[in-house]
């Protein structure tokens, strides 16, 4: 941007999630799938494990792609199941990487509602989850290739899990029949908040009726006295 001017709309840019097709028939060879018996066939993987440690410490181990499936906190108590979520993420992560046996493989934690990719913001369901988002995004920047995140909008969505990993992307959310990568678009005008020309007239933020960031309009409003 020039600092001598303000910035059109035109130089502002925002995240959008727009969507990308599936890559052909995605190849399961190799697949395993960490969660529940009942993940792993709605993923379509008859390899399955109870947890990561387990399949670790397998004699074989993991040789190509895991999808490690994680349950949905009730979110009853966000604060301490935000943390308890992260830092047993972050101590699998540890474990994956240090493992030097498995250094081909590439493992896929799928979340549920984890990550707003429409625009009313109705899909967040899964806040405790959302923090592992950035902790993902953090490690694939050193280990592009070992991580992929997905998240899906319920059990349903799981069978398209490999689908979305074979778009070649690192980062997908799955939303109906429906696979959304995240792109960085410039801003419209149709977009923006656009405050009265008139300098003289006061106005206010305003929200919808959803109450999202998205709702919001300038409302022309009473001076106060």
């Amino acid at each position: 941007l020039d600092n001598n001017r303000a910035p059109a709309l035109d130089d502002l840019y925002q995240l959008d999630w727009t969507a990308v097709g599936p890559a052909g028939t995605p190849d399961l060879s190799g697949w395993a799938v960490v969660g529940s018996a009942e993940a792993a066939t709605r993923v379509g993987v008859q390899a399955v494990h109870p947890d990561l440690g387990a399949l670790l410490d397998s004699s074989d181990g993991p040789t190509g792609t895991v999808a490690l499936v994680l349950d949905t906190p009730p979110g009853v108590r966000l604060a301490a199941e935000v943390h308890e979520a992260t830092t047993a993420t972050l101590a699998l992560l540890q474990r994956w990487l240090a493992d030097e046996r498995h250094a081909g493989a590439r493992l896929v934690l799928v979340t549920t509602g984890a990550v707003s990719a429409v625009p009313s913001g109705h899909d967040l369901t899964g806040l405790a989850h959302s923090p592992l988002w950035g902790l993902v995004r953090s490690a694939q920047a050193e280990h592009h290739d070992r991580f992929v995140l997905v998240d899906v909008d319920g059990p349903d969505a799981l069978s398209l899990v490999p689908a979305a990993v074979a778009t070649g992307e690192n980062q997908i959310a799955v939303r109906g029949d429906r696979l959304l990568v995240p792109r960085l678009a410039r801003l419209s005008s149709t977009a923006a908040l656009i405050t009265p020309a008139d300098d003289a007239t006061p106005w206010h933020v305003e929200a919808g009726a959803d109450g999202s960031l998205d709702s919001l309009t300038v409302v022309a409003t009473q001076r106060p006295e």
